[in-house]
Order: C-alpha cells, then sequence, then structure tokens
C-alpha cells in the first residue's frame, strides 16, 4: 500500500514538473511577442520611454528633436504631445515618416512644418506636431 502511494506521489509530481517544463518553454517562445506587445503600449506609469523613443526619431533622421508639452487627457485615456524637429526639409520629412510609422498608434492632431524664420541658411527647416498617443493605458 505505501509503495503504491508513493509511486502516485511520484507521478503526480513527474507530471507537475513536466507542466512546468511545457509552460515555461511556451513563455520562452512567446518572448519576443510579448515584448513588441509592450513596445506598443505606453503605461502612464511609466511612459518616458515612449518619449525617449520620440526624441530618438530626431537622432534616426539627422534632426534636432525635442518634447514640448506632454499631458493627458482629461479622462486619462490618452496623451497628447507636442513635438518640434528642426534640420534640413528632407530631415524633418523624413522624422515625419518615422513618427507616422511608429510602432505606437498615434493621431496626428496638428502639423506645421516650414522654414525657420531669420536662418541663416535656407536649408533650415522645423517641423511642429500635435499628437495623440492612443496606445496609452492608465
Amino acid at each position: 500500500m505505501a509503495a503504491t502511494e508513493a509511486l502516485r506521489a511520484w507521478t503526480e509530481k513527474e507530471v507537475r514538473q513536466n507542466e512546468l517544463k511545457s509552460l515555461d518553454a511556451l513563455l520562452e517562445n512567446i518572448k519576443e511577442e510579448m515584448a513588441m506587445l509592450d513596445t506598443h503600449f505606453a503605461q502612464s506609469s511609466n511612459a518616458v520611454p515612449f518619449l525617449d523613443s520620440l526624441e530618438e526619431l530626431g537622432e534616426q533622421t539627422d534632426a534636432s528633436s525635442e518634447v514640448l508639452s506632454v499631458e493627458a487627457t482629461p479622462d486619462g485615456s490618452s496623451l497628447l504631445v507636442t513635438l518640434r524637429a528642426e534640420g534640413g526639409f528632407g530631415s524633418v520629412y523624413k522624422f515625419l515618416e518615422l513618427l507616422e510609422n511608429s510602432p505606437y498608434e498615434l493621431e496626428f492632431l496638428a502639423l506645421d512644418i516650414g522654414r525657420v524664420i531669420g536662418a541663416d541658411s535656407a536649408a533650415e527647416w522645423e517641423g511642429f506636431f500635435k499628437i495623440k498617443l492612443l496606445t496609452f493605458t492608465p
């Protein structure tokens, strides 16, 4: 009787260990997909990675960029961000293209691109972008 009881306990333990191994393998397989999903949403508790990604777009396009303002909508479901990018026309336009193709779901509320007033060079352009981050989780 004791041997049967020990065998049953050992079998249950082995089944649990196999289930845990299977779960670990599943989590390892979906790790990349989870990371990609996380990059699509900005958390209200930490919107810094999202804001940093916006400023990094400037580095990718040779435009100097900065976040001018950030505010949550009154219901807290979205984030409103105003950005500025400055550089050659191509750089500012490429900044816009990268912004449009961001992994975050954005809505453009306002866009103004023009030459910098009083610039020494005709190649100086700036863009102001007001966007709404739709994939914002409070």
